[in-house]
């Protein structure tokens, strides 16, 4: 039987493992590197700092020109749904209901 710890952890690790995965597809895997606290001694001054990466991938590029179309698209469309349902049926019937039911509570119509 496993301890309560060790399976809320395995638990967490299958929970962010797709995660990680998409992580490593759109950043790619970070290369191995030494672990610089255990290689210190003691005439060494200054660990030395990992090199960082800069710059965004492609995938990351399209999916942030994906998002920008998508929410501007949805705008754009409910725009147009408004623009043009002003005067149809459907909006006619919706502000009768929604007078209907103001005047039923109390409160005026907006």
């Amino acid at each position: 039987m496993l301890a309560c710890c060790a399976f809320a952890v395995f638990l967490l690790h299958q929970l962010l493992w797709p995660v990680a995965f998409i992580r490593d597809r759109l950043f790619g895997k970070s290369p191995t590197r030494p672990n610089t606290s255990v290689m210190w001694s003691l005439g060494d001054t200054l660990a030395p700092r990992p090199a960082r990466r800069r710059g965004l991938r492609p995938a990351l590029a399209a999916i942030f020109l994906l998002e920008a179309l998508a929410i501007g698209g949805s705008v754009a469309a409910a725009t147009l749904a408004v623009r043009a349902g002003q005067g149809s049926a459907e909006h006619r019937l919706e502000q009768a209901l929604h007078t209907a039911i103001c005047r039923a509570i109390g409160r005026t119509a907006t």
